[in-house]
Formats: C-alpha cells, sequence, structure tokens
C-alpha cells in the first residue's frame, strides 16, 4: 500500500508492507513502532505534533496533537488521492506521575509503583523522576464530619441555648 503526505509544502510517498487497511473506516490507526525498527527513520513527539523522520533527518509526514495522548496525520492513498486516511498514534515519551495518578481513578501512588515494578500494565511508561504531589481530590474525598452527638443538658428555659 502506497500513502501520500504533504509536508513543508514537499509531498512524499510512503510504502506499507504487511499491513491490514479497511477502506469503509474513516479513521486508520498506524503502529509508528514500525517505523523506527523497520525503515531505521525517526519519530519526533512533541507536545503538541508528532513528525516523520527519515533516516537522514528529512520530514516526511507531520500530525497534530488529539486528546488522549493521541495523534493524526493525514494521508492520502496513493492510488486514489481523494480518499483520506487519517492515522493515530499514542505518545511514547514517560508521563508523570501525577498524570498517571488522574489517569487510573485516583490509585493510590503505591499501588501505581507495584503496577509499574511487576509490569503488570502495557504501555505504562513512568517518569520516575516527577514528583508525587498530594492530590486535592483525594484529600477532599478523605474529609468527614462527625455527627452531632447527643446534648449534654437539656434546655428547659427560653434562650438558654444561646448561651
Amino acid at each position: 500500500m502506497y500513502l501520500q503526505s504533504k509536508c513543508d509544502g514537499l509531498v512524499h510517498t510512503l510504502q506499507l508492507n504487511n499491513v491490514l487497511h479497511i477502506p469503509s473506516n474513516q479513521n486508520n490507526l498506524l503502529a509508528l513502532g514500525r517505523w523506527e525498527d523497520g525503515a531505521g527513520c525517526k519519530i519526533v513527539f512533541d507536545y503538541s505534533e508528532v513528525i516523520l523522520t527519515t533516516k537522514d533527518g528529512t520530514a516526511i509526514a507531520k500530525g497534530e496533537k488529539l486528546q488522549n495522548n493521541l495523534y493524526r496525520i493525514i494521508l492520502k492513498l496513493a492510488s486514489n488521492p481523494m480518499a483520506e486516511v487519517v492515522c493515530f498514534s499514542a505518545n511514547t515519551f514517560p508521563i508523570p506521575w501525577k498524570t498517571w495518578h488522574r489517569r487510573f481513578g485516583h490509585v493510590s501512588y503505591s499501588g501505581l509503583q507495584n503496577l509499574l515494578r511487576l509490569n503488570l500494565v502495557d504501555g505504562f511508561k513512568v517518569d520516575a523522576s516527577s514528583p508525587k504531589p498530594d492530590c486535592i481530590a483525594c484529600a477532599k474525598g478523605k474529609l468527614f464530619e462527625a455527627p452531632y452527638g447527643p446534648t449534654s443538658k437539656n434546655q428547659t428555659k427560653i434562650s438558654q441555648l444561646m448561651l
């Protein structure tokens, strides 16, 4: 399968081998890990974009960051320029503890460390040097107010309760 990309005003043709393509799908996923492994090319992830480069460093495709660490790269089928293929890829740089804490539904940092130590989650890349700050939402969730107990003395006269 051949795809065309437009980058910095130039059109580049990419050849994909051993791929599954569903023409009726509006969005197709492209695993960029094979880009670096097989071709010796590079992927540069930034917080707002992804750049696919050749061995010599020439940028041949760029994409923008969407949500949930997905990037969109607009590519067109070389045989049919009107068919647009949208590819998504997750980022590969380590993510701070605070972000993982929120993504896992406010799991404790020790629980996250166990997940990392036992290698229980695929793609769980943590910036181990990042801080583990106190979470305001977790602190508020642990707060409670003791119920009012029975009064020690019954008031029998008017305005005694106010004294």
